[in-house]
């Protein structure tokens, strides 16, 4: 709850700092393409893979767990410091690619953030490990931590220095999550859970069974990652300030989706494993339609309600200084598609957890990728000139997702039953 009122209270800052306008514009850009890169490699999925695998090995003991988080910290590692590296040198050609409306000051600008951060490419993808670790652990405050430091970092910088530059509140944001992967690595090892020599062997399996395992959440990611290239691309070929009332449309909704899902299925972990026995499965099987129709009927309602009342949220999230009635009004148009998102992400999270038990979470995968693969069909065959098809080719993305989750989940426990 903290990290996202700390969202709500940076955003506001931000807009009042920048409004809708070609420097929130490259702002949005040179922040989320660090985040996109990681995606490739499955750091959207890492964080229920890592949980699940070291709630697993928990159970086993110190050492199972120690050589699960070395083997995914390997892999992960050496991944993020190769884009790392790569997106250094080619900085200018990522802009390019993600945002080709860009010209003169604005991609110059961009260009330039981006190179302060892109050290959120190897930092958050070390993050997310320890925090899933953490989580795995029995800690799930842990989850969000690291962007919460990071948030506030920000916040810090935006009001003790009120001229301040968008570099340094990027270079807030690297030393927030710096500052938290030096925190969170020392707490593991204060704890024994990080053995300083495991295992080679034992490494070397655990890292051969990460990348299977990953495998399918790699190319999950990577269909997500695409979409979003291409929203960003369109975007960027509208007007001045759309990219930056897009996201702000998506500031504002995307936090209902997670509180609303998310919270539940990280304190009910223990819930959300599989059960072996057959009349376990059965109480699992409608306890879990029950909490899913309950959080999609409360995310109808906020959507609903926002759909109507849309405009006083985004008053009170953003409204003030360089965000005036105008940016008001464009970011709105926005909000009142882009809710409809809200009940379908909130129950994602609820079918997300239990669909890793099946076959390595291949379905989980398979239902993200579905998702992503019907965005991109809306983006390629709907109007270019129109923004509502962005709008809703997110909205479809995430319903195709939550029910793809569902109807994955039935599926195997009906046959587990028949058998």
């Amino acid at each position: 709850m903290a990290n996202y009122l700390a969202v709500f209270i940076f955003q506001k800052l931000i807009a009042q700092h920048l409004g809708v306008s070609n420097s929130k514009d490259a702002f949005d850009v040179a922040f989320s393409l660090p985040f996109q890169i990681t995606e490739f490699v499955g750091l959207s999925f890492l964080h229920s893979i890592v949980t699940h695998s070291v709630a697993k090995s928990a159970k086993i003991g110190v050492v199972a767990i120690s050589n699960t988080l070395f083997g995914f910290l390997t892999f992960y590692g050496i991944c993020g410091l190769v884009f790392l590296f790569l997106g250094y040198l080619n900085a200018s050609w990522l802009v390019n690619l993600a945002v080709p409306g860009f010209s003169g000051e604005t991609a110059s600008l961009a260009v330039g953030l981006l190179r302060i951060s892109l050290p959120l490419v190897l930092l958050s993808g070390l993050n997310t490990l320890l925090s899933a670790t953490l989580t795995g652990l029995g800690i799930p405050i842990a989850q969000e931590a690291s962007l919460l430091v990071m948030r506030i970092l920000g916040i810090s910088c935006l009001l003790l220095v009120p001229e301040a530059s968008l570099s340094l509140v990027m270079a807030s944001f690297v030393l927030g999550q710096l500052i938290y992967f030096l925190f969170a690595f020392t707490f593991l090892l204060k704890q024994g859970v990080l053995i300083r020599k495991p295992s080679f062997f034992a490494l070397r399996s655990t890292l051969q069974s990460t990348m299977e395992s990953s495998l399918y959440f790699v190319a999950a990611a990577f269909m997500a990652s695409l979409f979003q290239l291409y929203l960003n691309r369109r975007a960027s070929q509208f007007d001045v300030g759309t990219l930056a009332a897009l996201y702000f449309g998506f500031s504002a909704v995307f936090p209902f989706t997670v509180l609303l899902g998310k919270p539940v299925s990280i304190v009910w972990a223990s819930k959300m494993l599989v059960p072996e026995a057959h009349s376990e499965r059965l109480i699992f099987r409608r306890w879990l339609r029950r909490t899913g129709l309950g959080i999609f009927s409360i995310g109808v309602v906020f959507a609903v309600l926002l759909g109507f009342q849309g405009d006083l949220l985004i008053r009170l999230l953003f409204y003030g200084g360089a965000f005036d009635q105008l940016a008001l009004e464009r970011v709105f148009h926005k909000l009142s598609y882009l809710v409809w998102a809200i009940p379908f992400g909130a129950s994602l999270w609820i079918f997300l957890y239990p669909l890793q038990s099946f076959r390595r979470g291949r379905y989980a995968a398979l239902s993200y990728i579905l998702g992503s693969i019907c965005s991109l069909l809306i983006l390629w065959l709907g109007p270019q000139k129109q923004i509502e098809v962005l709008l809703m080719s997110s909205v479809a993305g995430n319903a195709v997702q939550a029910i793809s989750m569902f109807s994955f989940l039935e599926w195997q426990l009906a046959k587990y039953r028949k058998s």
